[in-house]
């Protein structure tokens, strides 16, 4: 696979994981004092989760060993971003017992 074969596949990939770590970080950094204990390690996997997913769509587009369509990766990809859209909602139901 070419050079610019993996880029054009890793850069959206790059992006949407990139949008989904920079919100649960900043999420995390904004509201880490209003958190309980159980709100915070969700927070601190959820971060996990997406900058785990951020760094495989990352691999994508510089490992040179890539001969084929790296369809393992992208469907990581997409089982780490279903995992933390359901770990973000449970982190919101926790919130809203909360109040």
């Amino acid at each position: 696979m070419k050079t610019s074969h993996r880029l054009r596949l890793a850069a959206p990939l790059t992006g949407l994981t990139g949008l989904s770590f920079g919100a649960a970080l900043l999420g995390a950094i904004g509201l880490w004092s209003q958190y309980t204990n159980a709100e915070r390690a969700i927070t601190a996997f959820l971060c996990l989760i997406t900058g785990l997913s951020l760094g495989i769509s990352i691999s994508i587009a510089v490992d040179r060993r890539i001969t084929d369509t790296p369809w393992l990766r992208i469907a990581t990809i997409a089982v780490f971003l279903l995992l933390s859209y359901g770990v973000a909602v449970v982190r919101r139901n926790l919130v809203l017992e909360g109040v």
